[in-house]
């Protein structure tokens, strides 16, 4: 999944079960009505979001395990300290931004 900023060269992806971990450590429902993955927000709230997240060091830690031969690699404890600084980064200044 890509998390999209409206200059329209920049973005950041992340597997889809971190995405929902991103999206959901910023307080974000990260599922549309109709169940997809996807959804836009201007990126000033966006970017408050974030930088909530980041003074509240959010983690979401999660352990790899294997479910039916498909291998899940899991999360650090750190992780969500070490990808949030680039989503406020190109979070700044951007009109809208989108995921999806």
């Amino acid at each position: 999944m890509s998390v999209n900023f409206n200059n329209g060269t920049d973005c950041v992806n992340f597997s889809n079960t971190n995405a929902v971990a991103v999206l959901r450590a910023l307080g974000i429902e990260p599922f549309d009505e109709c169940g997809d993955l996807y959804g836009q927000m201007g990126g000033a709230e966006f970017r408050e979001r974030v930088m909530l997240a980041l003074a509240t060091d959010a983690q979401v830690a999660s352990p790899g395990f294997e479910d039916r031969g498909w291998a899940h690699v899991g999360r650090s404890a750190t992780y969500m300290q070490e990808r949030l600084p680039e989503l406020a980064e190109l979070s700044r200044g951007a009109g809208e931004v989108w995921w999806g």
